[in-house]
């Protein structure tokens, strides 16, 4: 992931006054950063004419950090930030400014990529009682947001992903991966040592296979909530 700093934005006519063409060209360019960076996290970026741009930057789900502003001389400058692994959109509502809304709208939850991977383990054990997908944080990330497209995100819902993901590690070169996946949390053999008798695998090769299908899904869940879902074909 990256983050983008906007270090220094004055034109010659009027310092940070939204008063000239240079203005609007400057924001029409790094709008279109904003927008079509690849993993894209967090922007920042200092103002001075602090009247002005509070609003604005309000409008566009910035939050100013005040313990990062700081002071040169007479000049105050005020520091704000925003996360938009929360939500792309660089122009939003203002009602939703503080919080964007998930598709079942519910705010949406940024993890930690070690936070996500521990989600997306407990989700697969979780698979063979629905009930427990309930509670996954995984149902408010970006990740869920995206497969929902505009329907409103279901347990349902992260297990077709889940399955899908255990689909990514089809290879026909080495297929225990994805057979030890689905014998163990997609059709669950009763035990782990009936799941590696079924798979004819040592029980030792069975749980290093597992381990490898789970890295792998929790690897592909990962890149797509980092950079989305990826476009039709790929």
């Amino acid at each position: 992931e990256r983050a983008a700093v906007l270090r220094f934005w004055i034109w010659r006519d009027g310092y940070q006054e939204p008063k000239s063409a240079a203005h609007g060209a400057h924001s029409l360019v790094v709008g279109l950063h904003w927008a079509l960076a690849q993993d894209l996290a967090w922007v920042a970026l200092v103002a001075q004419r602090i009247a002005i741009w509070r609003p604005f930057f309000d409008a566009l789900g910035f939050e100013e950090r005040p313990s990062a502003s700081f002071s040169l001389g007479e000049h105050a400058f005020h520091f704000f930030a925003r996360d938009f692994r929360v939500d792309r959109a660089v122009v939003r509502p203002r009602d939703s400014m503080k919080r964007a809304p998930s598709s079942a709208g519910a705010p949406r939850m940024v993890l930690s990529q070690e936070d996500f991977a521990r989600a997306v383990r407990d989700a697969l054990r979780g698979c063979a009682r629905p009930d427990d997908l309930g509670s996954s944080p995984l149902l408010a990330s970006r990740l869920l947001a995206d497969w929902a497209e505009d329907e409103p995100v279901t347990p349902a819902m992260l297990r077709e992903l889940l399955e899908v993901a255990a689909s990514s590690l089809d290879d026909p070169r080495d297929d225990r991966p994805r057979r030890c996946v689905e014998l163990t949390f997609l059709r669950p053999a009763p035990t782990h040592d009936l799941a590696a008798e079924r798979l004819g695998l040592t029980f030792s090769t069975y749980r290093r296979q597992l381990a490898r299908g789970v890295e792998k899904i929790v690897d592909y869940l990962w890149q797509r909530e980092v950079r989305g879902a990826p476009a039709s074909g790929d």
